[in-house]
């Protein structure tokens, strides 16, 4: 619980676990992407699903489920002085009813009828392409298909459901806001406390990429256009705070040097941008990933642009000047998080289910303070020299 009466009278609640769509074995993978809007259609408890819409907007009350990559969970928001009905609405949240079938049976077939529709476009054949030369296990981790769709029962939702939520002890609650720590703790006893709850162990899964470099490339884009995406992939990246200082460090200062050089100097794309993602993966690699757009015709000499950017700061590091840029822009994007309730929960929340303690937490603003321009050039090149190459063209003709 962290008290803060920045926002008088509102606080926000953040549940979240380690896991996500990542620890779903591979039969219930699909069922994720519908399991919320499925199991809510006959609302929470004895409201019906308008019942429920009317009382949230009548108590000021956000409540939003999740199930990402790698983590699930509630996020709570109340600006209402009545803290009691949220910890209500939290507590049936986690004890959950039988699905509704007919909400399933519409949900399922109009899923099945966009990814069939997706499939056979042009772009949906090419990213089959990549994903199938990619990934020698575990490619359902990345993108459902049709099949997997079609083998979905209504009895799936729920063992998904289940599964992510039947144990509370993986579940890390964050309190932020104006509240009575008393009447706090005394709700969480009467609504949380109680919650049935049994020991539920992941399966451990399974995802690994090819160790050769992938190249695929299509010229069938119905638009006159060039999508490009360059991928460097990690197995052996080190899930810490000090590699994901460093990638979106490095990512930061790629998508600047890249803008300058390929779009304000010679005009030669339309956009950039540049992403690290997978960095607390439990079974995904650590991915550093360039996605452009330009003319056709300016395909080659942007791979070349790109491979030569990419191996002189290999070979002469990221300059002193970009990364000083860069760090001061980053800690104050970090900063942020404490400007609002629910980005403060959100952030301690995650970071609690990903294992680090309250300590560890408080120490990230001073870690990125003193990370050193020799730390981030160190990182940063051990992760090429271990990195698998992706390369990835949609375009015309």
């Amino acid at each position: 619980m962290i008290k803060r009466s920045k926002d008088n009278g509102h606080i926000s609640i953040t549940v979240y676990a380690d896991g996500g769509v990542e620890a779903l074995p591979k039969s219930l993978i699909a069922a994720n992407e519908i399991a919320f809007p499925v199991m809510i259609a006959d609302g929470l408890g004895k409201m019906n699903r308008t019942d429920l819409i009317e009382y949230l907007q009548k108590h000021r009350i956000e409540l939003q489920p999740e199930i990402n990559d790698s983590h699930h969970g509630f996020w709570i928001n109340v600006r209402n002085p009545n803290f009691e009905k949220a910890f209500h609405l939290l507590h049936l949240s986690f004890f959950r009813a039988k699905p509704h079938v007919g909400q399933f049976e519409i949900m399922q077939e109009q899923w099945l009828k966009n990814i069939i529709n997706f499939e056979k476009t042009e772009y949906g054949q090419h990213q089959k392409k990549l994903i199938d030369q990619t990934y020698l296990a575990g490619s359902e981790h990345i993108s459902t298909n049709s099949q997997l769709v079609k083998q979905l029962e209504v009895v799936d939702i729920s063992s998904t459901y289940r599964y992510l939520f039947g144990d509370l002890s993986k579940f890390k609650f964050v309190i932020v806001g104006d509240f009575d720590e008393d009447k706090i703790r005394g709700y969480l006893e009467k609504y949380i406390a109680n919650i049935p709850t049994k020991t539920i162990e992941f399966t451990e899964q399974f995802v690994k990429i090819s160790d050769k470099e992938v190249v695929v490339k299509s010229y069938n884009n119905p638009e006159d256009k060039a999508y490009i995406s360059v991928y460097y992939a990690n197995e052996t990246t080190p899930n810490d705070e000090d590699t994901k200082i460093a990638l979106e460090l490095f990512a930061e200062i790629v998508e600047d040097r890249i803008f300058d050089e390929l779009r304000e100097k010679k005009s030669l794309i339309y956009a950039v941008e540049t992403v690290a993602y997978n960095l607390f993966s439990r079974i995904q690699p650590a991915v550093f990933k360039i996605n452009l757009s330009s003319a056709p015709k300016n395909e080659t000499v942007i791979l070349d642009a790109i491979h030569q950017i990419i191996n002189d700061i290999k070979q002469n590091g990221i300059g002193k000047k970009d990364f000083d840029i860069a760090k001061n822009l980053y800690f104050t994007k970090a900063s942020k998080k404490y400007e609002n309730n629910d980005t403060y929960a959100n952030y301690y929340a995650y970071y609690l289910a990903k294992g680090f303690s309250i300590v560890e937490i408080e120490k990230f603003e001073d870690k990125i303070q003193d990370f050193s321009h020799e730390n981030v050039n160190k990182i940063i090149n051990k992760f090429l020299d271990d990195a698998m190459l992706r390369t990835s063209v949609f375009s015309k003709k």
